[in-house]
């Protein structure tokens, strides 16, 4: 189906960028002591209106949510990012999925990056928001002409 199709879209996308946890890992230590920050969430699937609009009152609704904590050792050894995504549209829980995974990455993808994060977060974010959508809107098979996601991210450095 199409929604599968789409679905190995964004899972062979993600495959080929290196993860947001492999690149932390090349973060430098400045030797100081990192973060102490506990990060908690819930979410859940709601019901389809459409579904009860319809008469099937029970039709389960995809979770278009996600979002990503990365409390420690997010660009430096005192860094930490956390992201919130709301998805919407046919693909949205696709897209949300997929901005949770290449934001970040994208923000400590080399020292550049990262060195550009510490010293213009707004420039950082800015960059790495646009990127992911160039990144979206030029994958084959995947319509995000009328899904997208919402988004609220916030670096920490301290």
């Amino acid at each position: 189906t199409r929604r599968d199709m789409e679905e190995r879209i964004i899972e062979m996308e993600l495959a080929r960028k290196p993860g947001t946890e492999k690149l932390m890992w090349e973060v430098d230590n400045e030797g100081m002591p990192p973060l102490d920050i506990a990060v908690g969430c819930v979410t859940i699937s709601g019901r389809s209106v459409i579904g009860a609009a319809k008469g099937d009152a029970n039709e389960p609704c995809v979770n278009q949510d996600a979002y990503c904590a990365l409390p420690n050792g997010f660009a430096s050894s005192r860094g930490g990012f956390l992201g919130v995504f709301d998805g919407h549209g046919p693909v949205g829980h696709l897209v949300s999925r997929y901005v949770k995974e290449r934001l970040p990455a994208r923000l400590i993808a080399d020292k550049h990056s990262r060195a550009t994060l510490m010293e213009n977060p707004r420039r950082a974010l800015e960059a790495a928001f646009r990127g992911v959508d160039v990144e979206l809107n030029s994958m084959d098979g995947l319509d995000v002409e009328y899904s997208g996601t919402t988004a609220v991210a916030l670096h920490i450095y301290g």
